[in-house]
């Protein structure tokens, strides 16, 4: 019974150290993406009224954990509304301005959507949430 126990041991160590960076693409070439250049576009921040925070983070933290090159985006405009996320409920009175929002997320490195030159990209990434369908 020991003897099992330390081989099994020693076998999930071996397994979990060959692990890939990203454990979602296991076979193939998906882990080197350093030739690939992609737009990711932001909505704003916020799930309710942007783009969530966590898609955002992950596509990311993916594209860079796995040697893409990437540039972010969002479109200079007034969002649709702005949402309570405590209440779930649009707040009166109040504007944001998308590409600011999105900023947030980007550390500031966001440029205006209207300069992308989709012929300088092999994909466009759009992370999830309302805003995709409320500001672009």
């Amino acid at each position: 019974m020991l003897a099992s126990r330390a081989l099994l041991v020693k076998q999930v160590a071996a397994v979990l150290t060959k692990q890939p960076v990203c454990l979602a693409h296991q076979s193939g070439d998906w882990g080197n993406w350093g030739n690939t250049n992609i737009a990711v576009v932001f909505s704003g921040c916020g799930w309710w009224d942007g783009t969530d925070i966590h898609e955002a983070a992950y596509t990311m933290y993916h594209l860079s954990r796995n040697g893409a090159r990437f540039q972010l985006f969002a479109p200079n405009q007034q969002q649709m509304h702005v949402v309570d996320h405590m209440k779930g409920q649009p707040a009166s009175g109040e504007n944001r301005n998308v590409m600011i929002e999105s900023a947030r997320l980007a550390r500031g490195k966001m440029q205006d959507l209207s300069k992308l030159d989709v012929s300088s990209f092999d994909a466009v990434i759009f992370p999830g949430g309302y805003g995709v369908t409320k500001n672009l």
